[in-house]
């Protein structure tokens, strides 16, 4: 894609004649510019300049980052989510609950103060209003994070 030769704009993308397939037994999760070219990756991956960031598949839990093909960091839970802004600082989702910012001098980390659910079993409203939140409870599968959660409007 060239952007800034309109080449975006100009060209028919919705002809599925000019589209390359390629069928991976896992979903596609991200997508890399390599070299003008997008590049599906199954694991979250991300370019931040000439540094390829990338969760290492060899460990089972994704919270090792590579970078360069090099394990260089390691996150409490598994990485989900990889996004560059537009100040070149990566940004990493995780499944615990926090979000890291990396901006080449180091990982910040932030608290997410809403809800820590992957996945919700029920939902339930009170007489008040308060909705209350549970997952899926299985003693192998819930991670110690994650509980009952209510919200009352604010809250």
């Amino acid at each position: 894609m060239d952007i800034s030769g309109n080449k975006l704009l100009a060209n028919n993308y919705y002809d599925k004649s000019i589209w390359k397939f390629t069928v991976t037994q896992s979903p596609v999760v991200s997508f890399i510019d390599s070299s003008g070219f997008f590049r599906p990756s199954m694991m979250p991956c991300a370019m931040v300049g000439n540094a390829f960031f990338s969760v290492d598949n060899s460990h089972t839990d994704s919270s090792h980052i590579q970078v360069n093909g090099a394990v260089s960091f390691s996150l409490p839970g598994a990485t989900v989510v990889m996004y560059v802004d537009s100040s070149n600082d990566l940004w990493l989702g995780t499944s615990a609950n926090y979000l890291y910012r990396n901006n080449g001098s180091g990982l910040t980390q932030f608290k997410i103060t809403g809800p820590t659910i992957n996945d919700i079993e029920r939902i339930r409203a009170a007489k008040n209003g308060t909705i209350w939140l549970t997952p899926p409870i299985t003693a192998q599968n819930t991670p110690w994070w994650q509980g009952v959660v209510s919200f009352d409007g604010k809250t």
